[in-house]
């Protein structure tokens, strides 16, 4: 007579036990159902944090700018009586080095210099334009890239991050032609562009920037569509002016 032998018990591992819950818990439609309804809240507060982070990351940047400008003394430049307070010693120009402004920055702002002050009426804006551009500094204003002084001939061309609050270059998609922004520079001179055309290029496309219809142009630049775009509004002054 043969003898059956008891298997020996063989307590099952956790990762074991695991895997059989989860495949109990995805195999009955109840408890699937409630699965999906915890990974679609989830997702939707992730992506509800990550989107309020952008618009707060566009206020801040916002703030930061209003900063820079009051203390820069293009606020009320357009005002300026050629008097000193002992605080703002005028550059001599746009071309000014980073010291122009040196001890007016606390230590947050890098101590940038400004070049001009751009106002655009139709969108809202009003921002202290910096020496350079830095990933740093585009997160405090929008940033001098190249070309001449403010009125000056050739394309001077002005980049800004794109904020999703609407802050910077965030509403630049809305400029049509006919729009117009004023540049004041570090001796209260204004000069008006107007908007003659837009355009969307790709990232690559950097001979763009050279293009020019008029001898005295400026040029506006952001990203658009997740960054997969580049926005270029184009502004000129009219002969004459």
């Amino acid at each position: 007579m043969k003898i059956k032998m008891r298997e020996r018990y063989r307590p099952q591992s956790f990762w074991t036990r695991a895997a059989q819950t989860i495949k109990k818990l995805f195999t009955n439609a109840a408890s699937l159902r409630v699965i999906l309804f915890v990974l679609s809240g989830a997702l939707a507060c992730a992506a509800g944090f990550y989107a309020y982070s952008l618009w707060n990351e566009g206020v801040t940047a916002q703030q930061n700018a209003a900063d820079i400008l009051r203390v820069s003394g293009f606020a009320n430049l357009e005002a300026y009586d050629g008097e000193t307070d002992g605080l703002y010693q005028q550059p001599e120009g746009p071309q000014a080095g980073p010291d122009a402004l040196d001890g007016l920055f606390d230590s947050a702002l890098k101590g940038y210099s400004v070049v001009a002050r751009l106002d655009i009426p139709s969108i809202g804006v009003s921002l202290p334009v910096l020496s350079e551009t830095t990933d740093t500094a585009l997160k405090y204003s929008v940033c001098y890239f190249s070309g001449p002084e403010p009125g000056g001939e050739g394309n001077l061309i002005i980049t800004g991050h794109n904020y999703a609050s609407g802050a910077h270059f965030g509403n630049l998609d809305e400029m049509k032609a006919g729009d117009t922004a004023n540049l004041t520079d570090p001796n209260g001179n204004v000069f008006t562009y107007t908007v003659y055309e837009t355009e969307l290029i790709t990232p690559d496309d950097t001979g763009a920037l050279s293009d020019m219809q008029y001898g005295r142009e400026l040029t506006l630049l952001t990203c658009e569509e997740n960054a997969n775009r580049r926005l270029l509004v184009r502004f000129h002054i009219a002969d004459g002016e």
